[in-house]
């Protein structure tokens, strides 16, 4: 009897730190139903950044904040052996957001559940476009110059030669 009792103390407080955890952590974080994609909780951090109210989001599916079409979803979902996602979701303000989901199965076969954690990546893949329009220009810019150099070199080289010894 006190065994259990001490088992269920244990169980209490180990629950208890995962609640915290949850709740109190910064980065956004859900617990989804695998097999609907309903979403069953959500931390503070995922009410500020998708803009719903935490009764709104209980009552949504993932495939209404994802913008891939819901068999995508369902397909990556299924995926078990995939643990990362990239996908772009959608705020309450309608705003598109680049994110990176990364998924840990957990829970029993009675009740699965997977934690999936949320890391808005807009601003890095804003910054890597840019980048790569940024490179793509320099190469233009090498390769035109490259050209002109190419050109003035062979006018030099044209007008240092006599004629005579181009035929």
């Amino acid at each position: 009897n006190r065994q259990q009792r001490e088992e269920i103390r244990r169980r209490e407080q180990s629950e208890a730190r995962f609640r915290d955890l949850f709740e109190q952590n910064s980065s956004v974080m859900m617990l989804i139903e695998p097999a609907s994609g309903a979403i069953v909780d959500a931390n503070r951090s995922a009410v500020e950044f998708y803009g719903y109210a935490l009764d709104e989001l209980l009552r949504m599916s993932i495939s209404a904040i994802n913008t891939l079409p819901p068999e995508e979803i369902a397909k990556a979902r299924e995926r078990g052996e995939c643990k990362y996602f990239e996908f772009k979701h959608r705020l309450a303000s309608g705003e598109e957001r680049d994110v990176e989901v990364h998924i840990t199965p957990i829970g029993d076969n009675e009740r699965p559940l997977l934690v999936s954690i949320v890391n808005d990546v807009s601003a890095r893949r804003r910054a890597e476009r840019e980048l790569e329009q940024y490179r793509g220009h320099l190469e233009e810019l090498v390769a035109s110059r490259t050209a002109e150099l190419m050109r003035a070199k062979l006018a030099a080289v044209i007008k240092t030669k006599p004629e005579a010894e181009w035929t």
